[in-house]
């Protein structure tokens, strides 16, 4: 991260996803896109962002091999979610390999804990399947949770994102704000503002001990490539698009395929 040009990054991201108040979705560019900027606006080199290879790497077609599979997340310790892996923060935490980066697990309390650490900056978004309901956790300059509901064999949008969260001090009201959040959402993470900017925190409610999910990690510099976890996600969680109008009324999601995530009782 060093020599990182932070203010090219801001630039970048401001220009993905406008706007400093927190509005509804109807007008939010967090999900209408500005008109006048497209993917193609966000620099072209990766190293423009991070010091890495040039290209991110595919993620295979995902296969059905692990579909349904069930892992324990070790008792860690509670992280703070400020976009920063500081040290021994994440030592107990289970590493899952991605493409690109890793992926980072451990359970605290009544919560699930999530870390991405990747070699390009991106914007997170993770499918988290609560009894008969879908909803997409979304991380980018602000946090929003679109909700889809079963509707016989498909799932039928009930709530669209609403953006919150934009603020990356650690003043007493983005704090209260970022409490609030939690409570009132059942999650919370580091905006793609704060702290590293290839890194990414989670914090999400566990029901009964676990949790049923799937992460997807969209990546500089189009933000086409992700990486995605488990192998077995569908095409539901892997299909988001950051400047694209507000989420389709109807998605295909398949969260027998995902991985269920079980609170272990010993740490690593």
């Amino acid at each position: 991260m060093k020599n990182l040009p932070s203010v090219f990054v801001a630039l970048a991201f401001l220009l993905l996803i406008a706007g400093c108040s927190e509005v509804s979705p109807a007008s939010d560019p967090a999900t209408r896109g500005v008109t006048s900027v497209s993917p193609a606006a966000v620099p072209s080199s990766p190293t423009a962002f991070l010091e890495s290879t040039t290209t991110p790497t595919p993620q295979p077609t995902p296969t059905s091999s692990d579909a349904g599979s069930t892992i324990y997340a070790p008792l860690g310790k509670a992280a703070s979610i400020d976009g920063t892996f500081s040290p021994g923060e994440w030592e107990d935490a289970l590493a899952i390999d991605l493409a690109n980066g890793e992926l980072l697990l451990m359970h605290a309390g009544t919560y699930l804990y999530l870390g991405i650490r990747s070699n390009y900056l991106g914007l997170g978004s993770l499918c988290v399947n609560w009894e008969d309901d879908v909803s997409i956790l979304h991380s980018s300059a602000a946090l929003g949770t679109a909700t889809y509901s079963r509707d016989g064999d498909g799932w039928i949008k009930t709530r669209d994102f609403f953006w919150t969260n934009r603020e990356t001090s650690n003043s007493e009201s983005a704090l209260e704000k970022r409490r609030e959040h939690l409570e009132r959402e059942n999650w919370l993470a580091s905006n793609g503002l704060m702290g590293n900017l290839n890194e990414m925190e989670y914090q999400i409610a566990m029901t009964n001990d676990e949790l049923r999910l799937a992460v997807t990690y969209l990546m500089s510099p189009d933000f086409q490539i992700t990486d995605f976890w488990p192998e077995t996600v569908g095409s539901g969680c892997r299909d988001f698009e950051p400047l694209q109008s507000d989420p389709p009324e109807t998605k295909n999601f398949s969260p027998e395929t995902w991985i269920t995530v079980i609170a272990s009782v010993e740490s690593q």
